[in-house]
């Protein structure tokens, strides 16, 4: 489709010096004074409130919001998903087997998953796609029940309050 078959379709006319809005005797400098009026965009003062609202709002186009809800819905979409467990093996390898790194280091992982986890870790060494580590194989039960005293100690007990001096008020 050509020029003038696009000013026939858009303007239902071809003849460019109706388009623009000139006389078929206007000169050069004439049309061109037409076509840099037209072409000139209104200059708009803001003020740096209005810009930082613009930017803030174009960010939120791109990037919306997390909410608690977005953040649950997440987790209970990737728990148990292929993302996750390969995700487990990449850090099972650079942590060598170690369960205490592994549990810091894979997303919305807590102690309630190190079960499952550990479960997903013994699965994929019996099938021989992870090599077996000797800190994850020969984690004794006396380490396991170590850790999970202490995790439960972190979880629900309070930190008492640390003095040197030992017993304060009495003399």
């Amino acid at each position: 489709m050509g020029l003038q078959d696009q000013c026939e379709e858009l303007y239902k006319t071809s003849n460019l010096y109706e388009v623009i809005g000139v006389t078929k005797d206007a000169s050069e400098a004439e049309v061109w004074q037409v076509i840099i009026n037209h072409c000139q965009v209104p200059v708009v003062t803001k003020t740096k409130a209005d810009q930082d609202r613009n930017r803030e709002d174009y960010w939120r186009t791109m990037f919306p919001k997390i909410t608690l809800q977005d953040m649950l819905n997440f987790e209970k979409s990737y728990k148990n998903c292929e993302d996750e467990k390969h995700d487990l093996m990449q850090v099972y390898v650079e942590h060598k087997g170690d369960m205490d790194r592994i549990m810091e280091n894979v997303l919305c992982a807590t102690l309630e998953d190190e079960t499952r986890i550990r479960a997903i870790l013994k699965s994929a060494i019996c099938s021989k796609v992870l090599q077996a580590h000797k800190a994850f194989t020969n984690e004794t039960k006396k380490a396991l029940i170590n850790n999970f005293v202490d995790d439960l100690e972190a979880k629900y007990c309070k930190k008492r309050a640390s003095s040197s001096s030992g017993r304060k008020g009495k003399k």
